[in-house]
């Protein structure tokens, strides 16, 4: 049997199922990843990715523009109506202008920076979703092509930061961030900057606990992929050296063995393609609309400094940072994500 048959019968011996359904959003087949991976089909040209990258970025930055140009109106106007009212003698009148002015320029940031935050959770499922359905086909690959000792090695680790990293993801780092927002709204209300030290800090908790997370999962497994492949090798030298050994037969066993390793480490290599470049499809949209958003959120505030009350202007401004705070989580997720899929299957 041809190593184009071996590897033909070895990809029938898997169930797609799961990984089809998790990628059914993303329009993504799986094994059609594979196949061409493995026959070197793939269009991975940079070009052609970086094109498809800018053009979501401008379609993703044009449907906020609306918001924004409505919010930058609407900060204009109350500039407007702030330099009218200064003629008053009554402080009282230009304050309540600002109040109103305030009030919904909150309402038109929050709108959209939840979303922003939705997003965050929703990708940070679906790519813990993915990486679940494929996970046991990861595994069943390595073991196929000889890898079985770092695969049964490595494979709790993996499930363990694919729970916690989703889990804290969408139940600490999100409601923290949410919690942020609406503390440093409140503080740019006033003249006063009493809550921006603590939203500052539950920024640096955030992003420190993010680095942590990263660094850690990566030593451990990074520690535990040097050491198994020793023992995967001596079993493999093992088996073969035993076949060797069958009087008469055993170097035609031994070829026929060393066609069938040929084909499951060209057929793990061809899942390695597919996982990550599946991972990267489903979270490319997510992450550019995130990008978006901290970009429009940091342009309109550049464009309203000499105008615009620097209260607003200043929401506005960290609002992007916390937009950016949140593109963060979802970018160490992803990558997070590959990295466990390359370090199971390389």
């Amino acid at each position: 049997m041809g190593l184009e048959e071996q590897i033909s019968e070895q990809m029938g011996l898997f169930d797609f199922t799961d990984i089809d359904r998790a990628l059914s959003g993303s329009g993504v087949s799986f094994p059609g990843l594979m196949e061409r991976a493995v026959r070197g089909e793939l269009d991975l040209t940079p070009w052609t990715l970086i094109g498809a990258a800018f053009n979501s970025f401008l379609g993703e930055t044009a449907s906020l523009f609306s918001v924004m140009g409505t919010l930058t109106v609407i900060v204009l106007l109350g500039a407007v109506l702030r330099v009218l009212s200064s003629s008053f003698t009554r402080k009282s009148v230009s304050e309540a202008g600002f109040f109103i002015t305030y009030l919904i320029s909150v309402a038109l940031i929050m709108s959209s920076f939840f979303l922003c935050i939705d997003i965050m959770r929703d990708v940070t499922g679906l790519l813990g979703g993915i990486m679940e359905a494929a996970l046991p086909l990861m595994v069943a690959a390595a073991v196929m092509a000889g890898n079985g000792v770092k695969a049964y090695a490595v494979n709790p680790v993996i499930l363990f930061a694919l729970t916690f990293i989703t889990e804290f993801i969408k139940n600490v780092a999100a409601p923290a961030i949410v919690s942020a927002a609406l503390l440093q709204t409140a503080s740019c209300m006033t003249e006063r900057d009493m809550l921006l030290k603590l939203t500052e800090f539950i920024k640096k908790a955030i992003s420190w606990a993010l680095r942590i997370i990263c660094v850690f999962f990566t030593a451990v497994l990074s520690l535990q992929s040097l050491t198994a492949p020793i023992i995967s090798s001596i079993a493999v030298k093992s088996a073969k050296y035993a076949v060797n050994a069958v009087p008469v037969v055993g170097s035609a066993m031994s070829g026929a063995v060393d066609t069938v390793l040929i084909a499951a480490g060209t057929l793990k290599n061809g899942m390695v393609a597919a996982a990550v470049i599946a991972l990267v499809t489903a979270c490319a949209v997510p992450l550019i609309k995130t990008a978006s958003f901290l970009f429009v959120y940091k342009l309109t505030a550049a464009i309203l400094q000499p105008a615009g009350d620097e209260r607003i202007v200043n929401l506005i401004d960290l609002t992007g940072g916390l937009a950016g705070l949140a593109l963060s989580a979802c970018t160490v997720t992803a990558v997070m994500f590959i990295f466990m899929a390359v370090i199971l299957l390389a």
